[in-house]
């Protein structure tokens, strides 16, 4: 009897059941009854987590929004989007792209490792997202230091902007070609009107009745002048309009770069965390250990 009860004293502190099963309420006894181990291993687990936080290199993050330029609507009234903003996001996933940004954006590390630690999480954080709805794009990326994503952030929209600079010289030289044509035609067109002016007053002053059809020549001749003149104005008018379109709507930041205060990685929320759910499992890990080593070595499998 005194036996049978030593064994069923045991089980009730085994962690497995008769079936196989994990029994929760023997392992929680058990975490109890070892509290010490318990505590000792979470606590491990915790300094273990802050000295890693410690140990990590500082991340840190930042974003910018620009705007997508507007072009004039050569087909038409009106003004487009120099590109869709979906075409335009693309552009910084380029490896040409990204590439130009690096070489043009400085650092604040002097040694080769920094340097390309830097390039590398440049192309792994590089992200440009379309705001729906609008023409705007933000543009967020992550770097070694603070300084390190200002000037990428910088050097990023900058390379994006010079891309639609380029983009948009031939539109701006061409309106500046037909203004000066236009121009130089209206000049010449309005002497002519004038000319013409000249003539009809000389035959409008003569009383002879031969000039009646003359006069009606010269009358229409200068109307259709002036209809052409009043054409090349309009036309004026437009280019102006279109220049303006080019000047006002350019792409642009319309917010400026803005870091995190704070680095994102490491997080140390995150690491003590994760070192305290490691510390829990290491210290269930520890007293089962121990309970099942007390269970096995006074109560050995005989067969």
């Amino acid at each position: 009897m005194k036996k049978d009860h030593e064994l069923s004293s045991n089980a009730s502190t085994d962690i497995w059941d008769r079936n196989g099963f994990l029994d929760i309420r023997n392992l929680l006894i058990g975490a109890i009854s070892n509290w010490k181990v318990f505590v000792a291993s979470v606590a491990i687990s915790l300094l273990v987590a802050f000295l890693s936080y410690s140990v990590f290199p500082q991340r840190w993050r930042g974003t910018v929004t620009i705007q997508v330029g507007q072009v004039p609507n050569l087909a038409g009234p009106g003004s487009t989007a120099i590109e869709s903003n979906d075409q335009f996001v693309q552009r910084f996933y380029l490896r040409g792209f990204r590439n130009a940004v690096l070489q043009s954006a400085g650092t604040t590390k002097t040694d080769a490792k920094s340097r390309n630690e830097r390039d590398a999480l440049y192309g792994k954080t590089l992200q440009a997202v379309s705001i729906r709805g609008t023409s705007f794009v933000r543009i967020g990326l992550a770097s070694i230091s603070v300084e390190d994503v200002r000037s990428l952030l910088n050097s990023t929209v900058a390379a994006a902007i010079g891309i639609h600079n380029e983009m948009l010289a031939p539109i701006g030289k061409s309106l500046d070609e037909n203004k000066r044509y236009d121009s130089e035609q209206l000049g010449k067109l309005s002497d002519e009107i004038n000319r013409q002016r000249n003539v009809l007053a000389g035959l409008q002053n003569a009383s002879s009745s031969t000039n009646l059809a003359a006069i009606a020549v010269q009358t229409a001749l200068l109307a259709s002048k002036e209809d052409e003149r009043n054409r090349l104005e309009l036309e004026l008018r437009e280019i102006e309009v279109d220049r303006d379109v080019l000047k006002l709507f350019p792409t642009k930041v319309i917010d400026e770069v803005l870091v995190d205060s704070r680095p994102y990685f490491p997080n140390l929320k995150v690491f003590l965390g994760i070192g305290f759910v490691v510390g829990i499992l290491l210290g269930f890990g520890f007293v089962s250990m121990r309970l099942k080593k007390w269970n096995l070595s006074k109560f050995p499998i005989t067969r």
